[in-house]
């Protein structure tokens, strides 16, 4: 047999495999000192996790932050924002919303409307406007040019 995975070593401390296979695997851990090591390790995480009590009470942690940066505690455990009513933080998002949008406008307007298409300044960045020949000779010709400019041979 194979190391036995990470996964079903888990498995194995957590009981969690199915009976043939946690018999096949115990008696690969009777002879490989490899996989007996990383279950012991798992076995070590599975009691301390499980020794692990972390008290869950709900705690406001807002004064205490405002309190250790040095400004006054607002007494309500919200940031300033939040305490402002729904219809004024709406106003101050449409506000914000209105004034990005004009701003964003006026910049468009500034700018010079493009000389060329898309599709022609995109050929003209990538070097095919050598290729606007519709027939087949044209096509070899600038197949050619554009070999001996690249220094190969025709």
């Amino acid at each position: 047999m194979k190391h036995v995975s990470e996964t079903e070593l888990i498995k194995l401390v957590a009981d969690e495999l199915e009976p043939e296979r946690r018999r096949l695997i115990e008696q690969h851990l009777a002879d490989c000192a490899q996989c007996r090591e990383s279950w012991r390790r798992q076995q070590a995480v599975w009691e301390a996790l499980g020794a692990w009590d972390e008290a869950t009470e709900q705690r406001d942690l807002w004064q205490q932050i405002e309190t250790r940066l040095g400004r006054p505690s607002g007494g309500t455990g919200q940031p300033r924002i939040l305490r402002l009513s729904r219809a004024a933080r709406l106003a101050a998002a449409v506000a914000l919303g209105v004034g990005l949008g004009y701003g964003a406008g006026r910049m468009a307007a500034q700018q010079p409307p493009p000389t060329a298409s898309v599709e022609e300044a995109a050929s003209e960045a990538l070097g095919l406007g050598v290729l606007a020949e519709d027939s087949p000779a044209g096509l070899f010709d600038a197949l050619v040019g554009l070999t001996e400019a690249q220094g190969g041979e025709s």
